[in-house]
């Protein structure tokens, strides 16, 4: 009984200490790359790659283009709209924080027409108008 206990103490103790090696080698590489610059930056290469928020959604967007049959565009407020809750649509959230709106119609002319039309009918249902005659603040008929 105490030489179980003591295997099971010495297994515990190889256990934790792995761990704690593990951790504190993440710990390690990570504040030598410091990806998020809390520190210096990265050490290793000197090359330090500033965040973009528009080119990394750009870039997670282009691959996958022909999934999406909507874009949303918008602010940082627009970012917390979840495109996935939007009902018969596959939309892809491409809003990011201090836009203007040069940038917003560079992109949207990039897109063919049919897309922007079912972006703005999607956003349109999502947020309850209406985008005809009937007027901004009618609700949306349901279907």
């Amino acid at each position: 009984m105490v030489r179980s206990k003591q295997r099971f103490r010495i297994y515990l103790g190889c256990l934790l200490a792995t761990a704690g090696l593990i951790v504190a080698a993440c710990f390690v590489v990570n504040c030598l790359i410091d990806p998020l610059w809390y520190l210096r930056g990265n050490v290793l290469t000197g090359i330090n790659y500033p965040f973009n928020e528009r080119l990394a959604a750009i870039i997670r967007f282009l691959p996958r283009q022909q999934e999406y049959d909507c874009i949303i565009l918008g602010t940082s407020r627009a970012s917390l709209l979840p495109d996935e809750n939007i009902q018969g649509y596959h939309c892809y959230n491409l809003s990011f924080s201090d836009g203007q709106a040069s940038e917003y119609l560079r992109l949207a002319f990039t897109q063919p027409p049919d897309v922007l039309v079912r972006s703005a009918v999607a956003l349109a249902r999502a947020s309850g108008l209406r985008l005809h005659r009937g007027g901004p603040d009618q609700p949306v008929p349901r279907d």
